[in-house]
C-alpha cells in the first residue's frame, strides 16, 4: 500500500502594491451643465450659455450643452468664478498632489491681429483656521481664436499640478477673465476639473499561525495561516478592502482584527472584506487549510487583495500569494484484479472483478477528532452492483451506493470517529465491470468507452470530509483517481 506523495510548490508569501488614487472631480457643476453657475461664486457678468454669437464667430460648448462665458458686455475686469473645495478628508501629514484643469478659448480681435483677451487660474489652500498655506497660479490661460460665423471656435486644454501643503483643510479654485483689447471680456471655459492624487497601498504577508513570516511555508490540512495586511489609506474616512481566498482556504470566524481591535468582517463566499480608517492600518486574520488534493499543482492562498476608493472603484490590487501545501497522508489505496494478473491491466472483452481497499487514519494531531463521509465518486461499473460480500469486513458502514444512467456509482462510507493513534479504518469493495458487451454488438463503446489500449480512470478521486471541532469548518482531503490499463490479449 502506498501513501500519497508530498507535493512541493514554489512559494511567494509576501506581496505589496501601491498606486496613485485619484479622487475624481471634486468640483460642483464643473461644465455649467446645471444651466447656471450654481456651486460657484461669481464676480462680474458670467453666465452658463448654450451658444454665443460674437463678432469673431459662433462660440459653442466643448461637451454637454452649456459652457461658462465671461464678459458679455462687461467693460471692466477681471470677471471671475470661484469655488471652495473641501479637503478635510486628507490624512494629516500625507504627501498628496492636485491637478486643476479645464478647457478655454479667448478672443482674437481681427483689426489688431495680435492682441486677445486672456484668463487666469488661481488655486489657494487654507487650514482649518482660514490661514493661507500657499497659492499656485497659471497665468495666462489663453487660446486666442479668430473664428467665423460659419463654424464654432475650438478650445485648448490648460492644466496646473503641484503638491498640496501639509495641514490643508480646503482649497479655493478661481478662474478669471481679463480684457486685453476692445471693450468686453471674451473668455470662455468648459469641462473644469479639480482632482487630488493620493498614494494608497497594500502589503500582505502570510505565515503559519503563531510564527513569523518566512521565505517558505509548509502547510497541511487543518493548519491555520495568519494573513497580515498593511493598508495605507490616505483619506480621513474609511475605505473598503477585500481579501479573496482561494477555495482551499476558509476564514476562521472571530480572528479578524484591525490595529489589534476585534472587528466582524463581511463574508461573501470566500471574500473577506471590511472598512479601514484613514492612515496606516494593520489587519490580521486567520484562514484554515480546508481542502487538499493528492496532485497539487499550485496553491494560492489569496487570489487577490483589493482596495476601493470612496466612489467604489478598485484602485489598488495586490497579487496572489502561494505556499507549499501537502496532500493528506491519512489515505492509502490498493486495488487488485480478482481474476487475472497483472492487477492494473484489463484484457479487452473480459469480465473483470476488482478488489478495492481504502484505509483511513487520523494524522492531523489533535485538530481533527472525527473522520466521516468518505465518498468515492464516479466508480465505473456496469449494471452489476458493487459487492461487499466476498472481501474482508469493512470498518464503519457504507451508507449509500447509487448507479446513474452513465454506469457510474457513488459510495459514501461512514468510517466512524478516529483519534490519533487509532488503527486505520478500512473500506473493502468488490467492483464488477463487464467489458464484453453481451448485446450482440461486441462494441465496447456501449460500456465505459474502453475500446482501445491505454490508461483509463476506474474512478474519480475519493474524498474524506470531517469537521474541525475547534473552528467548526468542514475539511476535505482528496485521493488520486484509480486508474487501470486496457491491453490486447
Amino acid at each position: 500500500m502506498s501513501k500519497a506523495a508530498m507535493i512541493c510548490i514554489i512559494t511567494l508569501l509576501a506581496g505589496s502594491a501601491h498606486a496613485a488614487v485619484t479622487t475624481g472631480n471634486l468640483l460642483i457643476n464643473p461644465g455649467a451643465e446645471e444651466g447656471d453657475t450654481s456651486g460657484w461664486t461669481k464676480h462680474g457678468n458670467i453666465r452658463a450659455v448654450k451658444s454665443l454669437y460674437e463678432t469673431t464667430g459662433m462660440v459653442e460648448e466643448l461637451s454637454g450643452e452649456y459652457f461658462f462665458a465671461m464678459g458679455l458686455g462687461c467693460h471692466f475686469g477681471p470677471s471671475s468664478i470661484s469655488q471652495r473645495i473641501d479637503l478635510s478628508f486628507l490624512t494629516a501629514g500625507a504627501s498628496v498632489g492636485f491637478t486643476a484643469e479645464g478647457y478655454v478659448q479667448t478672443q482674437l480681435w481681427p483689426p489688431m491681429g495680435t492682441s486677445f483677451d486672456k484668463g487666469k487660474l488661481i488655486v489657494e489652500f487654507f487650514d482649518s483656521n482660514d490661514n493661507t498655506l500657499g497659492q499656485f497660479i497659471l497665468d495666462p490661460v489663453e487660446h486666442p481664436v479668430l473664428g467665423s460665423s460659419a463654424c464654432g471656435r475650438d478650445y485648448s486644454e490648460f492644466s496646473l499640478s503641484d503638491n498640496i501643503p501639509a495641514g490643508t483643510s480646503y482649497a479655493v479654485l478661481t478662474l478669471e477673465g481679463h480684457v486685453v483689447q476692445g471693450v468686453n471680456i471674451d473668455v470662455y471655459y468648459d469641462d473644469l476639473s479639480f482632482v487630488v492624487n493620493l498614494e494608497a497601498g497594500i502589503e500582505r504577508k502570510v505565515s503559519i499561525a503563531g510564527e513569523l513570516p518566512s521565505g517558505s511555508i509548509d502547510a497541511n490540512l487543518g493548519d491555520h495561516l495568519t494573513i497580515t495586511l498593511t493598508v495605507d489609506n490616505p483619506y480621513e474616512h474609511e475605505l473598503r478592502i477585500e481579501d479573496v481566498l482561494a477555495n482551499e482556504f476558509k476564514y476562521i470566524p472571530g480572528t479578524f482584527r484591525i490595529n489589534n481591535v476585534s472587528v466582524t468582517p463581511e463574508i461573501s463566499a470566500n471574500t473577506v472584506s471590511a472598512l479601514v480608517p484613514g492612515g496606516t492600518n494593520t489587519i490580521t486574520y486567520d484562514a484554515q487549510v480546508v481542502e487538499v488534493f493528492a496532485e497539487q499543482q499550485q496553491t494560492t492562498v489569496t487570489t487577490e487583495t483589493n482596495l476601493y476608493n470612496p466612489a467604489g472603484e478598485k484602485v489598488v490590487t495586490c497579487a496572489s500569494a502561494n505556499i507549499t501545501l501537502h496532500p493528506y497522508e491519512g489515505f492509502s489505496c490498493q486495488i487488485e484484479r480478482c481474476t487475472h494478473d497483472p492487477w492494473y491491466e484489463i484484457p479487452t472483452e473480459t469480465d473483470v472483478h476488482w478488489l478495492l481497499l481504502i484505509e483511513l487514519l487520523n494524522t492531523a494531531d489533535d485538530r481533527i477528532a472525527a473522520m466521516k463521509e468518505i465518498t468515492i465518486h464516479n466508480l465505473e461499473v456496469n449494471e452489476a452492483p458493487i459487492y461487499v460480500l466476498n472481501p474482508p469486513s469493512s470498518s464503519g458502514t457504507v451508507v449509500s451506493e447509487n448507479i446513474d444512467d452513465n454506469n457510474r456509482a457513488n459510495v459514501t462510507w461512514n468510517a466512524g470517529d478516529l483519534d490519533q493513534g487509532d488503527p486505520p479504518a478500512q473500506l473493502w469493495l468488490e467492483i464488477y465491470t463487464n467489458l464484453n458487451a453481451d448485446n450482440g454488438q461486441n462494441n465496447l463503446d456501449d460500456y465505459q468507452g474502453l475500446d482501445s489500449i491505454g490508461e483509463y480512470k476506474l474512478s474519480s478521486d475519493a474524498v474524506v470530509s470531517f469537521t474541525d471541532p475547534e473552528t467548526g469548518l468542514k475539511l476535505s482531503a482528496h485521493t488520486s483517481p484509480l486508474t487501470v490499463t486496457v491491453v490486447r490479449e
